[in-house]
């Protein structure tokens, strides 16, 4: 247990800076979104690109990317969130 008690103690700092990173992150997508609500021309654009993109970019047929549920899929849970939380992993070792 003192194992994982020091681990945390050590890089306490370092995560705290990495959360108001992302914090500052997800504010600045979330303060995005009313200039793509309701905008028509982002499904027209994503309509025409091939499959592996649409998949890379974390579109849902079911879900336009103008609404809030798509838009944040498409930016933030299946692009950003997962680059950020994967280079932290690979910082910490």
């Amino acid at each position: 247990m003192n194992i994982v008690r020091r681990l945390v103690l050590d890089r306490r700092r370092g995560a705290a800076w990495w959360s108001l990173g992302m914090i500052g992150g997800v504010a600045a997508i979330v303060g995005l979104w009313p200039s793509v609500r309701g905008n028509g021309d982002i499904e027209d654009i994503v309509k025409d690109l091939p499959e592996g993109i649409k998949a890379l970019i974390g579109n849902n047929a079911d879900i336009p990317l103008s609404s809030a549920p798509g838009y944040l899929q498409a930016r933030l849970f299946s692009t950003t969130v997962v680059i950020v939380l994967l280079v932290y992993a690979i910082a910490l070792g």
